[in-house]
């Protein structure tokens, strides 16, 4: 019989992910043999195999995983130390910060199957949850599926609305809790991305400050969606730069949300504001809409304005952009000019 070649076994990882075929399931080598090409695994459920082929390592007590080949019914071994092993992010134990996952799931009716690939994380199969590895580091997806919908979609009615996004996960230390509707016991203690919901214990992993955040994405549709609060054109390199966005803004007394664009002002943060050098002026034109709950917009009261900021000149901190020294020149409203 010819030699497998690493291609080979990478063919057979995807297909073992993406047909229905029995998933991989992790296990221990018990004994090996004299040729080095075969050895008997035990499961973590306690089932015993005898004379499985091998890939990796055939010492005693290796860690492995049971691979099964696509149109057979017999698997093959790929330890944990194996370059395969580790370079498909396989190694639970993961040495490396960049790893692969190939996901098969059903949520309710809609069946999933994604390619990720993945920085600072990794997918535990077990528990099917992203891990994150360094809690003080942030993480990135590229999340590209073949079945399924864009997270959240199949729940406004979208369940074929295939996607490939890009995905980030903050450091802990920058996340937002909302504890009265998750609990985030295995985000604190396990380093879980993602968070329970307390109304019906289902773990969420998008869309929530603890889980996955859209950076980008384009749809089956053709639809391009970015995450953030903004998207920065720089003009052919033409300083300071020019940004669409659509972000938050108080004038010291009310919370406003602003659509519209940036001009030497940007949002590293939701609230916080920045520039690109302070030595000269920031402008907005766009409108401004009264903030009528969290992250919800009273857009029936909303205004077109003009403004600037003449922040003064900060040379140990040019990105600095003072609030209170935004000023309107124009306003109008559905009403009338009112400033």
């Amino acid at each position: 019989m010819a030699e497998r070649t690493l291609g080979d076994e990478i063919d057979v990882q995807i297909m073992s992910r993406i047909n229905e075929i029995p998933m991989p399931e992790h296990c221990k080598v018990t004994k090996n043999y004299p040729d080095n090409r075969y050895v008997d695994v035990e499961t973590d459920t306690g089932q015993t195999l005898k004379s499985i082929q091998l890939i990796g390592d055939n010492t005693v007590g290796q860690d492995g995983l049971l691979v099964y080949l696509n149109g057979t019914t017999k698997p093959i071994i790929i330890t944990s130390n194996s370059f395969v092993y580790q370079k498909l992010g396989l190694n639970k134990a993961v040495a490396s910060k960049f790893n692969f996952a190939m996901i098969n799931k059903t949520e309710g009716t809609v069946n999933y199957e994604e390619f990720w690939i993945l920085a600072n994380a990794y997918y535990d199969y077990d528990i099917q949850r992203f891990v994150k590895i360094n809690p003080e580091s942030n993480s990135f997806g590229i999340q590209i599926q073949a079945e399924g919908s864009y997270p959240g979609e199949s729940e406004l009615g979208y369940t074929d609305n295939t996607s490939i996004g890009i995905w980030r996960n903050t450091k802990h230390s920058y996340v937002t809790k909302d504890t009265t509707n998750y609990d985030y016991t295995d985000f604190d203690t396990k380093n879980h991305i993602g968070a329970k919901r307390l109304s019906d214990g289902k773990w969420i992993d998008f869309a929530i400050s603890a889980g996955w955040n859209n950076n980008f994405m384009m749809d089956a549709f053709g639809g391009m969606t970015i995450g953030g609060a903004g998207l920065e054109l720089d003009g052919n390199g033409i300083f300071p730069y020019t940004r669409l966005t659509s972000s938050a803004y108080s004038d010291g007394i009310d919370n406003y949300y602003l659509l519209g664009i940036l001009d030497n002002a940007y949002h590293p943060t939701l609230w916080g504001w920045q520039c690109d050098n302070n030595a000269t002026w920031s402008w907005f034109v766009g409108l401004k809409i009264p903030e009528a709950g969290y992250l919800t917009k009273d857009n029936e009261n909303a205004s077109f304005v003009v403004m600037y900021n003449d922040t003064d000149y900060n040379a140990s901190n040019i990105h600095e952009l003072d609030v209170s020294r935004w000023h309107i020149v124009f306003e109008v409203n559905k009403n009338g000019i009112v400033g």
